[in-house]
């Protein structure tokens, strides 16, 4: 029997394989991509000395994967994106992040920070939040400028992403969460 033989007997067996590919092909496509409809919506506020900071950037870093988002709006809020706007980020452990600069500043560099340059650094910013699946509270984070010296919490460990940097200063902040917005569980901050 020749294999290149025309036999149309055969047709429906050929047009059903390609027909459950595409089926499987399809399913495998909807599963990876419903793993961002998993991810937790995040909203916060940032204060620096107790006053909404505005005009900055929020990034979560997680230990593998995207860095999410979120620009610092009126009253210091914030709304986290990973992939796409508000999209949130899949429940974990982040390091945080906080850049501000001085509007009045022409170029945007280190003496034009509005927030202590510790914030801008995640292996040296002291802030860490972890998001659960079910988390609805409002993240806060409470930067604090002045002496790092004076403050009680520990930075993270250097990490070689921190080698160039040199000795992380001790931060001067909390990361909390609103307990009374009734969620099941807030985000879990610590420093």
């Amino acid at each position: 029997m020749n294999f290149l033989e025309w036999r149309p007997d055969r047709l429906p067996s050929v047009c059903h394989a390609g027909l459950v590919l595409a089926v499987v092909a399809f399913i495998a496509l909807a599963v990876g991509c419903d793993a961002r409809s998993q991810n937790v919506k995040v909203r916060g506020t940032v204060t620096l000395d107790g006053k909404p900071l505005e005009g900055g950037v929020v990034q979560f870093h997680p230990p593998v994967g995207q860095v999410a988002t979120g620009e610092l709006g009126p009253g210091g809020t914030f709304v986290l994106s990973t992939h796409t706007p508000g999209d949130g980020v899949p429940a974990g452990t982040y390091r945080v992040t906080v850049a501000a600069y001085d509007p009045a500043a022409s170029v945007q560099t280190p003496e034009s920070l509005v927030v202590p340059l510790r914030y801008t650094r995640s292996g040296a910013s002291g802030l860490q939040v972890t998001i659960f699946p079910d988390t609805k509270a409002p993240v806060k984070i409470e930067l604090v400028s002045g002496n790092p010296a004076t403050s009680e919490s520990r930075p993270f460990p250097r990490d070689a992403a921190d080698e160039t940097h040199g000795t992380p200063e001790p931060a001067a902040a909390t990361v909390t969460g609103d307990e009374d917005s009734g969620s099941s569980r807030s985000p879990l901050a610590t420093e």
